[in-house]
């Protein structure tokens, strides 16, 4: 009986064992297939993941559309979106600021002489004189990135971050590229693509050799894909060669006043010796913003190309986000390389108030446009201080009168929270006629808020005048006169 319940044991034992074998077979033959199953979904999810936008991958041309699922756009988004369930801002600590005051180098004797002292200048065709004037800006040097936000028409600085400091733009470079292509040729002339264009590196339209393509569509390719094969095509077009084509850039950039920017390409591939700075980006921007042709350009979501003999019908998405994300957005364009970093260019409309953002080397460059687009909108309105329909002042002569008045209206932005003094000092020194024609420029006025030059306009006469007396008493009007702050009144 003991053997018999010995040998019963050991034949239990050894079935309890087999189970137990069988049994960890089983588990680590799951485990094992479970592990293949999740290798084999991130290795799928990484293959979708190179269809998504802003990637670098090979679409086949075969009247098929550069668009996808992927491209659709996000919900609108305000500043609200980065703030965590404690009140804190996480897009950035930008807004951080110290509270030096910007203006206090432009208080000088006379409105006149603020002109000369003001540090920064403006584009020099234009009628803003100093947007380095900032009665009390947000702007501070921190960090090893470059933001900036301007209001589009006085250009004046909203808020900034190393605003000047020179830096790779990637390819944000096409602001300039398209600018410079839609001031100097027809939309409709045709282009023989050159062998030069084809396989350029980086973002590509995939132009083949000898395919005819219009400027405009090539500039839609430009601005909505980010073709560098494009940037080159047009440059190779009008300015006969790369080379060519890049110093009309430069010189393009010289006339506007700016000194931190300088181009070695047309397509922003890194390069030594081609940056600029997010303040004069912003203003490359604004200006290539009053061209209507680009402001439609950039301002599409996306664009069809009809195909021809040479080359098939194509659809192109616009990779620009934030004209999804944002309410507003109008354009215009992103950038990347690895040396550069993750840049964006933003314009936004509400109302009457137009504004750009310029984010350089910013991993957050979404989030943190959206924010500071937000903000600039939430604090601060486009106020009139000048009505061009309003006297500047009038002169007598017996009993005529002759008026004068500003060629155009001053709307600045102001902090709805600002308590700010405006003035004006009028200055028509220059005049050497015997005549004025109606509507002739006899001067300008220079706008100033808390003693610093902001802002200066032509003055024209709204009368013809011969009586000389009146004429020669013009150099000698140099005044100065206040404004009523009165907010919303534009």
């Amino acid at each position: 009986m003991e053997r018999l319940g010995k040998h019963r044991f050991e034949k239990h034992k050894k079935i309890v064992s087999d189970k137990l074998y069988f049994s960890n077979k089983y588990y680590i033959v799951t485990i094992f297939t479970n592990i293949t199953l999740l290798i084999m979904l991130l290795s799928i999810i990484a293959s979708i993941m190179r269809f998504l936008p802003n990637t670098q991958s090979t679409f086949q041309l075969s009247n098929v559309s550069l668009c996808s699922e992927q491209d659709e756009f996000p919900k609108v988004m305000t500043s609200n979106d980065f703030v965590d369930d404690k009140g804190k801002v996480f897009a950035g600590n930008v807004w951080q600021c110290d509270s030096s005051d910007w203006g206090s180098d432009c208080v000088t004797e006379s409105g006149a002489n603020r002109l000369a002292n003001c540090s920064l200048s403006q584009p020099k065709h234009s009628n803003i004189c100093a947007a380095g004037c900032h009665y009390d800006r947000g702007c501070f040097a921190s960090g090893d990135n470059s933001s900036v936000v301007v209001e589009r028409k006085s250009r004046q600085i909203l808020y900034g971050q190393n605003v000047h400091l020179a830096m790779g733009m990637a390819s944000t470079t096409k602001i300039m590229t398209a600018l410079v292509a839609i001031e100097n040729c027809p939309l409709d002339r045709l282009v023989k693509i050159p062998k030069q264009a084809v396989g350029v590196e980086g973002s590509s339209i995939y132009l083949k050799e000898n395919e005819l393509w219009s400027v405009q569509d090539l500039l839609y390719g430009l601005m909505l894909r980010s073709g560098n094969d494009a940037a080159v095509a047009l440059a190779v077009e009008i300015g006969g060669s790369v080379d060519n084509f890049v110093d009309m850039m430069n010189d393009r950039v010289a006339a506007m006043g700016l000194e931190h920017t300088h181009f070695t390409n047309p397509h922003g591939l890194s390069e030594s010796g081609h940056f600029t700075s997010s303040f004069d980006l912003a203003m490359i921007t604004c200006e290539a913003l009053e061209n209507v042709d680009f402001a439609r350009i950039v301002s599409a979501k996306s664009y069809e190309v009809q195909g021809n003999e040479t080359h098939p019908k194509v659809v192109f998405c616009n990779k620009n986000k934030m004209l999804g994300m944002f309410e507003g957005c109008d354009g215009v364009k992103t950038g990347y390389t690895k040396a550069t970093g993750k840049c964006l260019v933003s314009s936004a409309t509400r109302g009457n108030m137009a504004l750009v953002c310029v984010t350089l080397n910013n991993p957050n460059m979404w989030q943190e446009s959206i924010f500071s687009l937000q903000k600039a909108f939430d604090e601060y309105t486009l106020v009139k201080v000048l009505d061009k329909n309003q006297d500047l002042f009038v002169l007598e002569s017996g009993d005529k009168k002759y008026r004068f008045r500003a060629d155009n209206n001053i709307n600045i932005p102001l902090k709805k929270s600002d308590n700010v003094n405006i003035d004006y000092c009028i200055d028509c020194s220059d005049v050497k006629t015997i005549s004025i024609d109606k509507m002739q420029n006899v001067g300008k006025v220079y706008l100033n808020i808390n003693n610093c030059l902001i802002f200066c306009e032509k003055i024209s006469s709204i009368d013809s005048i011969k009586d000389k007396a009146i004429i020669k008493s013009l150099p000698n009007v140099v005044g100065d006169g206040c404004l009523e702050n009165q907010y919303g009144k534009t």
